[in-house]
């Protein structure tokens, strides 16, 4: 058995449940629109969100563990 904690596998029904109820009401403002450029307009909403994770963690001892950064924000 492996060390590795595993303990998010039970969120994640809820959050998949979550994140479809978030995008059904996006998808009702935006319509698609990041699919009329093709790949690039997907591309480019991914990097940007992936951007703003990395100014969030950037200046962290443990850059890049995303998971670390929610515990600590969510601890305040």
């Amino acid at each position: 058995m492996s060390d590795v904690d595993m303990g998010h596998m039970e969120f994640l029904e809820q959050v998949t449940i979550e994140d479809c109820a978030s995008l059904r009401e996006k998808e009702a403002t935006y319509q698609g629109s990041w699919k009329r450029r093709g790949g690039v307009g997907a591309f480019m909403m991914m990097a940007r969100k992936w951007d703003r994770l990395e100014v969030m963690v950037k200046n962290q001892t443990f850059q890049y563990d995303i998971f670390r950064a929610i515990d600590i924000a969510t601890e305040k």
